[in-house]
């Protein structure tokens, strides 16, 4: 444990292995999960099984869950007034690129942003995430049937 202020932390940091693992696990029990606060403390359940002081944050499930490749995230998200602004993705935090429109004046325009990572997107005004659901892919469901009837899970 590392020390601050002469205090001692009071959990662990598991790594991603650990994290990605959990999440797994929770996602074939559940299969769709409604809140990323949800997943959190489902995930944070599986992992004090093996150590009862191993703390992630919400954050930190959701982008594990989207580097897995085997969990589908959809972000519900509200309009805001404010323009778009941003460059990189509110759920993931990838780059996000530019849908471009040519002006009949042969200029650019930018009309939209999409993230290639997660899907998320926005038009001239930002949108804000306010819920994620997670629901395990078809995809991971294939290749989970398919390791457990070769005996691999």
């Amino acid at each position: 444990m590392q020390e601050r202020k002469g205090r001692q932390k009071r959990y662990h940091i598991p790594n991603d292995e650990e994290v990605t693992a959990a999440i797994i696990e929770v996602m074939i029990e559940k299969g769709t999960v409604h809140s990323q606060k949800r997943l959190r403390d489902l995930v944070s359940d599986v992992l004090r099984e093996t150590d009862a002081s191993y703390h992630v944050s919400e954050r930190r499930v959701r982008h594990l869950a989207i580097a897995s490749r085997m969990i589908h995230v959809e972000a519900h998200c509200y309009e805001s007034v404010e323009e778009m602004s941003q460059s990189t993705c509110p759920v993931c935090s990838s780059k996000l690129t530019s849908l471009r429109n040519k002006t009949i004046f042969g200029g650019t325009v930018v009309l939209a942003r999409e993230c290639p990572v997660c899907g998320y997107w926005s038009g001239r005004h930002a949108r804000v995430p306010v819920r994620y659901v997670f629901t395990l892919s078809r995809d991971a469901k294939r290749r989970l049937s398919t390791a457990s009837k070769k005996g691999i899970l």
